[in-house]
């Protein structure tokens, strides 16, 4: 008859551990940026320690006309998934780190009266996550991270013009590590 009352008390202990366990799951929504024409959106989600992140898309987008009469076009997007880890440092900060895949492809063309060249880069990479957040208040966070990456580019160029007798064209591959002097900013909301 112990053992039974021993067991329905440790079960009903655990109970309330359990619920307040689960209370700890945290998801996010929130907007990124870094400059005024790199943007996208990112969500996380899972327990307040542990999250799971979805940057669901990151665009550049930069078009420019040029007194020359050229016009410069330069798009792309980037989109990750990944796994970031926080630690408080006091009541408002805290540190995260971890690790994201990705994959980006960017565009850059330039046009002028009879020549036209195009880069198209595709490019698959692995980056860190080094960061902070700031909380501004119960739900609201201003986060700073920076986010040093390894990739494989595959860089595809093509240059025509009257200036050449026929098109060139040509495919590079190159295997780089980055460490981004800029700083991403983002402001994401908790729920």
């Amino acid at each position: 008859m112990k053992i039974n009352k021993t067991i329905l008390l440790l079960v009903l202990s655990v109970i309330p551990m359990l619920s307040q366990a689960q209370s700890e799951k945290s998801q996010e929504l929130g907007l990124v940026f870094s400059g005024t024409s790199n943007f996208g959106l990112t969500y996380r989600f899972g327990k307040e320690q542990s999250l799971w992140r979805v940057e669901l898309l990151q665009v550049t987008s930069l078009k420019r006309n040029l007194l020359s009469g050229a016009e410069i076009e330069s798009t792309g997007f980037a989109t990750t998934l990944g796994k970031e880890f926080r630690k408080p440092i006091n009541d408002v900060l805290t540190f995260r780190y971890g690790l994201d895949l990705g994959f980006s492809y960017y565009s850059f063309e330039n046009e002028s009266d009879n020549n036209r060249y195009k880069t198209t880069s595709t490019d698959p990479f692995v980056q860190g996550v080094i960061g902070v957040n700031f909380k501004v208040s119960q739900q609201l966070l201003i986060g700073m991270e920076i986010l040093p990456n390894i990739g494989y580019h595959v860089i595809k160029t093509e240059d025509e013009g009257d200036a050449l007798p026929e098109p060139i064209y040509s495919e590079t591959r190159i295997m780089s590590f980055q460490l981004n002097n800029l700083s991403r900013l983002s402001l994401v909301y908790q729920f």
